[in-house]
């Protein structure tokens, strides 16, 4: 028997094998029967942005035809479940079409390193299945390595082959923090020497933010608040300078009176949205080989120990109420929860979000 190893649930398995027991394709396979906004939203920004950059494709208007084909085995199914949770869905499709047409201008304003316009898409959301290798470099027996790389770029000025990631995610700084250590970097740039046999240059990350800019207060004594801590970008304050102001917001009214703090929003840089390539040595790939094979040793073992995990982790997990259940030797009412609210993943399209 062949196993294949996702990336996805070999992070599942290091952080809460409890957790990786319900959810793995190699255990229970569960998802929750209800709609998960991080999953919806995570499927369905990259979907768009896939139409955006091989078709191009405005995003915003295939936001709603993906909502269905997400939404689509549960309507199937569950019809009852959806028209149930349809004023939440509606909500997550305008935020989701708010952030691409966020990201659109952004993307078309960025002159950054590795702007849209120095990068050849060779493929987005490209599946693989490529062996996995042991720890001396051979080809392991029964297991291989499997998943979707969201995009593989090739750059106009080097010449060279990149992995081409977006992720969403709460915290662009936090995010950022994780990439020298991002096991899906170091286990992406091995898939795709693998598939390719060419070696990546790097991982080019979009980090998005899940959060759209604010419009600035109207002052009791008039005008626009000018309070640093907004979060919102030059672009919107500007707007909402001439939604305001109307025909009085000239070119010197605008300099005169809030200029000072338009620059404060330029030099801050945009809050929203951050692009950043990372690098990967051979050295780093030969660990996290060694690595990757060791767990997946242990995740196709049937007499692997299953414990759980707790830290901060747990206060987002989909499983959270169901292994307080078990902790309190509840164990039929832990079993009713999870036949109640979850089912077999074929049901639905994975998510592939930040949570």
């Amino acid at each position: 028997m062949t196993y294949d190893i996702h990336i996805s649930d070999v992070l599942t398995f290091k952080r809460c094998r409890r957790a990786w027991n319900w959810a793995s394709p190699l255990r229970s396979n569960l998802t929750p029967l209800q709609p998960y906004g991080p999953f919806f939203i995570g499927s369905v920004v990259h979907g768009a942005l896939r139409q955006r950059y091989y078709f191009g494709i405005n995003a915003v208007d295939v936001v709603d035809e993906l909502a269905d084909e997400y939404l689509a085995p549960l309507r199937d199914r569950y019809p009852a479940v959806l028209e149930a949770n349809r004023p939440k869905i509606d909500e997550w499709v305008t935020f989701c079409k708010a952030i691409l047409e966020h990201y659109d201008q952004w993307a078309r304003s960025y002159n950054g390193p590795y702007n849209d316009r120095t990068l050849d898409f060779i493929n987005v959301e490209q599946s693989f299945n490529v062996p996995m290798r042991t720890n001396r470099g051979f080809y392991a027996r029964r297991i291989r390595k499997a998943g979707k790389f969201d995009g593989i770029v090739r750059h106009r000025l080097d010449g060279k082959l990149y992995l081409w990631e977006i992720k969403t995610t709460k915290s662009i700084f936090q995010r950022e923090r994780q990439l020298d250590l991002e096991e899906q970097a170091d286990s992406y740039a091995l898939d795709v020497q693998e598939m390719l046999g060419e070696s990546v240059a790097g991982i080019i990350y979009t980090l998005i933010r899940k959060a759209l800019p604010v419009a600035p207060d109207v002052l009791k004594r008039g005008g626009l608040s000018q309070n640093k801590q907004i979060d919102t970008t030059f672009e919107r304050y500007l707007a909402a300078i001439r939604e305001y102001h109307g025909h009085n917001a000239t070119s010197t009214f605008i300099a005169d009176t809030y200029g000072e703090f338009l620059q404060h929003l330029l030099d801050n840089g945009n809050p929203f949205f951050h692009r950043v390539m990372i690098t990967r040595s051979p050295a780093q790939l030969k660990t996290a080989r060694d690595e990757l094979y060791a767990v997946a040793q242990e995740m196709v073992n049937p007499s692997v120990a299953i414990y759980k995990t707790g830290d901060t982790h747990c206060n987002w997990c989909i499983f959270r109420e169901m292994c307080i259940a078990l902790q309190q030797g509840q164990y039929e009412f832990a079993e009713k929860m999870l036949h109640e609210n979850f089912v077999p993943n074929t049901y639905h399209i994975q998510g592939v979000d930040e949570l």
